[in-house]
């Protein structure tokens, strides 16, 4: 059992000054089974999903089929964190001003009993006019915590 917490902010990478614009630019916490059948992770993470509008992502791949939950958020700079016990894990954020992690969401994953590795993942895809884009992002972790629950 474990908890892994991290400020994370997600910048133009060409103009640090501002977000990034569409496309599906993000970054966040990653924690993935290796041991198990098929690709088995959970994403949770902060970025751009089909436009420029700040948004957390939580998604989830079991036996390699994924879901994907968004909502929208305030700011492309936040806390994150994934606290796992058993086969249950708690996902939590922050906003920078705040001092109390706000709960996101539970679940409950037959494959969190396997051997895990945790860290961070940063992704950039464009569809559609995709070609005609290039990824223009960076996700910079800061105050990473990592700690036994």
């Amino acid at each position: 059992d474990f908890g892994i917490e991290a400020r994370l902010s997600v910048l133009k990478r060409s103009n640090a000054s501002v977000e990034p614009d569409n496309g599906f630019q993000q970054g966040g916490i990653i924690l993935r089974s290796i041991t198990g059948k098929g690709e088995n992770n959970f994403i949770f993470s902060l970025g751009t999903g089909g436009n420029s509008v700040p948004k957390y992502f939580l998604k989830i791949t079991t036996a390699g089929k994924s879901k994907t939950r968004v909502n929208k958020t305030d700011s492309m700079s936040a806390w994150l964190r994934i606290e796992k016990r058993g086969n249950q894990i708690k996902v939590l954020k922050k906003p920078d001003e705040a001092s109390s992690w706000i709960k996101v969401e539970e679940y409950a994953l037959p494959w969190l009993n396997d051997d895990l590795e945790a860290g961070f993942s940063v992704m950039a895809r464009f569809a559609g006019d995709g070609p005609k884009q290039k990824p223009d992002m960076k996700a910079i972790f800061s105050a990473i915590k990592t700690s036994g629950l």
